[in-house]
């Protein structure tokens, strides 16, 4: 019977330890649940604070957007229009370069045969000069 009654007695024990364990446990659960909300209640205001200064960003970065597509085409265009241009000026370059190299081949031309009047003049300057003496 003294049996019985320790074990009682320490199931009285138990018992009590095992309530000061579930109360110490909830406690600790009510603690959480009110950090967690307490947490929550900061994330909502930090995600509105973040979601009015994303509204605040999206017109100006959709203006921007906007702006650079524009200046992009119209860069496009004209180095659209810088190549046309380019080929214009290199094929009038080709051909002042064939005038000037067809001009050089007359010039050419015009001396030789400037150089051959002159030699053949020279003889006629001599007989001009034995016909004055």
């Amino acid at each position: 019977m003294a049996r019985l009654h320790e074990e009682k007695k320490e199931m009285s024990v138990s018992e009590k330890k095992s309530r000061q364990s579930i109360e110490c446990l909830t406690n600790h659960i009510l603690f959480l649940q009110e950090a967690m909300y307490h947490f929550e209640e900061k994330s909502k205001v930090k995600i509105d604070v973040l979601s009015h200064k994303l509204r605040g960003l999206e017109k100006p970065l959709k203006e921007a957007s906007s702006h650079w597509y524009q200046r992009k085409e119209s860069l496009e265009l004209e180095v659209g229009e810088a190549t046309i241009i380019q080929a214009q000026k290199a094929q009038e370059a080709s051909f002042i370069l064939a005038k000037f190299e067809e001009a050089q081949d007359t010039m050419r031309e015009v001396d030789i045969m400037i150089n051959g009047l002159v030699i053949a003049n020279e003889p006629m300057k001599i007989d001009i000069e034995r016909v004055k003496d």
